[in-house]
């Protein structure tokens, strides 16, 4: 069984940190977040961007020092 939240901040939710705990596995918000963009940013800038670890960790990076 898997356990999803759609909420991107906190990456963990208390729904997720419990699913964890029962040995679920989980998926945060953060990575629909990033798949949504995609097609806006390329409506923008005319450049389709990817998707990649890096990315995920830039942007986690950024939402957890504020």
């Amino acid at each position: 069984m898997a356990v999803a939240d759609l909420v991107y901040v906190p990456l963990e939710t208390a729904l997720l940190k419990a699913a964890k705990a029962r040995g679920l596995r989980t998926a945060d918000g953060l990575g629909m977040l990033l798949h949504q963009a995609v097609r806006g940013f390329e409506l923008w800038f005319g450049k389709r961007p990817q998707v990649t670890p890096e990315l995920r960790a830039l942007v986690e990076a950024d939402l957890t020092s504020a």
